[in-house]
């Protein structure tokens, strides 16, 4: 699924030999001829594999209910070894090549939200590698191509584009100084994702009778009957949540106030009284909410222990905490420095208000988990 430049591919296409689902489906008889006749029978039971089939055409996609014994799982083990060797012998689904900026935007973020759950290192280098091809190949310095494949850019890219790919950047600068990565890693992450937030403001928000809206598409598409706006989650988040998500960490963290101004009037006009109205459809936006009314800000000084500090931030595992980097407002970093024998101290602020400063990694845990 990943393009030998970096970005991840589409999706495999759904049918194969002009039927759909064809190269992942089976049927008892498939089983039995793969696995003979006694495995069939335990590894259909195992993952629902019916005569009637829970697919079409009596086929059955495999889905597994409940454990077995140790010795039962072991068994299935090797079963599904076998099967996955012999369904490498069918014909396989085409593979649809096109690297979406949107779509590679969200794989950074989920890929970095892996690496701060775990300490995963390949999901970290992953997501770098990711990030790289989305500058090299979809950024040309001043506006985001939609698509990259064939080793050419086509297309405007939309605020799905824009808002995915910025979030991603500025989650990427955070890991960047979390991970202690390269110098100036970071900062070249923070600008690219401020970049792509200014094109977001100058470009897909307008007010309109007093309200701001979020378009999905640039203005001046003279083509464009009618220009979507964007209001809700759906298989994937809402751009203008998304976008608000970014704007409020350059409000917050950077201090840019015209950026805060926007994200905060649009909580007020979208949400006001009636939050919890269909809130199953405002779910990125509810997170927004929760960002700006309880988000902390982490400030580590340089010295001996930074590193542990660090490592205490990540596990903390608290999705309203941010980490200060160098791109953070020169008055956040102000006056946070080493203790006196020069070891690494934290300290954790909301607006002008910053803790007592911490130096056990432990005491940080607990105070950004509290």
């Amino acid at each position: 699924m990943r393009h030998s430049d970096g970005g991840f591919y589409s999706s495999y296409d759904a049918d194969s030999e002009g039927e759909e689902g064809k190269f992942y489906v089976w049927t008892p008889a498939q089983l039995e001829a793969a696995l003979g006749k006694r495995a069939a029978i335990v590894f259909a039971a195992a993952y629902g594999v019916t005569p009637s089939g829970t697919f079409e055409h009596g086929q059955s996609v495999l889905a597994r209910s409940g454990r077995g014994s140790v010795y039962e799982e072991a068994e299935l083990a090797q079963l599904r070894q076998r099967l996955l060797a012999a369904r490498a012998e069918r014909v396989r689904p085409g593979t649809d090549d096109k690297v979406l900026a949107s779509w590679n935007g969200l794989a950074i973020s989920g890929l970095l939200a892996a690496w701060r759950a775990t300490g995963h290192e390949p999901a970290l280098a992953l997501a770098r590698q990711v990030a790289a091809h989305l500058r090299q190949a979809l950024w040309n310095g001043e506006t985001l191509s939609r698509i990259w494949g064939k080793g050419q850019a086509r297309l405007a890219g939309t605020l799905e584009d824009y808002a995915f790919c910025a979030l991603a950047m500025l989650d990427l600068a955070e890991a960047e100084v979390l991970a202690d990565g390269a110098p100036g890693a970071a900062a070249a992450a923070w600008q690219l994702g401020v970049a792509l937030v200014t094109v977001i403001r100058q470009r897909f928000v307008e007010e309109v009778d007093g309200v701001l809206v979020f378009y999905l598409a640039p203005g001046g598409d003279a083509l464009l009957v009618h220009r979507p706006e964007s209001h809700h989650d759906g298989a994937i988040p809402a751009a203008a949540a998304v976008a608000v998500q970014a704007l409020l960490r350059l409000g917050l963290l950077a201090e840019d106030a015209e950026a805060l101004a926007l994200a905060e009037r649009t909580l007020r006009e979208r949400l006001g009284d009636d939050a919890g109205a269909a809130a199953f459809t405002r779910g990125t936006l509810l997170s927004a909410l929760d960002l700006y009314l309880h988000h902390q800000i982490v400030v580590i000084s340089e010295g001996a222990g930074r590193a542990e500090l660090l490592v205490a931030t990540r596990e903390a595992r608290v999705p309203t905490v941010w980490l200060a980097g160098p791109f953070a407002a020169p008055s956040l970093l102000q006056g946070k420095l080493p203790a006196a024998d020069g070891s690494a101290l934290a300290y954790v602020c909301r607006g002008a208000t910053c803790s007592a400063p911490l130096a056990d990694p432990a005491a940080l845990r607990a105070k950004l988990r509290g």
